[in-house]
């Protein structure tokens, strides 16, 4: 075997993804021709390729010149394998769906109505009060900051605070609405 490609299968073992990506592309037809042999249910392009770089970075790992094997017949004999595998776990009577798969596009409204968090109505928005509030946090005195923190640990507690303490609290709110607006 070259010097050049056992050094590189030496890196990819590594960790180096660039020389995993340069093996990988090197052994591209390999992936292409068993991608045409075999059909994996629910399988497309992207998961032949990333079932095939971990195959080949665990090939790289296992992989012993000394046994006088060239790396690509032990890639693709791995390979092989892997396909085999995800073929019979595919095809296991437990994970056969009772019904057809169908995309959520296909039944939009069902979903729509069934499994929307109502909670969860505007992420978007629920990030930005959360950015505003760092923002504003890092504006706040020392004083004002610890009450603000004490405030958000006895939410819910009937507990009187001083009104020094009322009053951080207070300015707090104010920095927060001029951040916000």
């Amino acid at each position: 075997m070259e010097q050049n490609n056992l050094d590189l299968i030496n890196r990819a073992a590594a960790g180096d993804d660039l020389a995993i990506m340069q093996l990988f592309n090197t052994y591209l037809p390999i992936v292409k021709k068993l991608q045409s042999e075999f059909y994996i249910a629910n399988f497309e392009i992207d998961d032949w390729y990333q079932e095939a770089q971990i195959t080949l970075f665990h090939s790289t790992r296992k992989f012993n010149p000394a046994k006088n094997v060239t790396f690509g017949s032990f890639y693709k004999r791995n390979l092989h394998n892997r396909v085999i595998d995800l073929i019979r776990e595919s095809q296991a009577k437990k994970r056969i769906p009772k019904s057809e798969l169908r995309s959520i596009e296909a039944r939009e409204q069902y979903y729509v109505e069934t499994i929307q968090d109502h909670q969860e109505l505007m992420p978007d928005l629920r990030v930005l009060l959360g950015e505003s509030i760092t923002e504003s946090f890092s504006k706040f005195s020392r004083l004002e900051k610890q009450t603000f923190l004490q405030m958000l640990d006895r939410q819910g507690s009937s507990q009187q605070f001083s009104a020094a303490a009322r009053n951080a609290f207070d300015r707090c709110r104010k920095k927060f609405y001029d951040t916000v607006d």
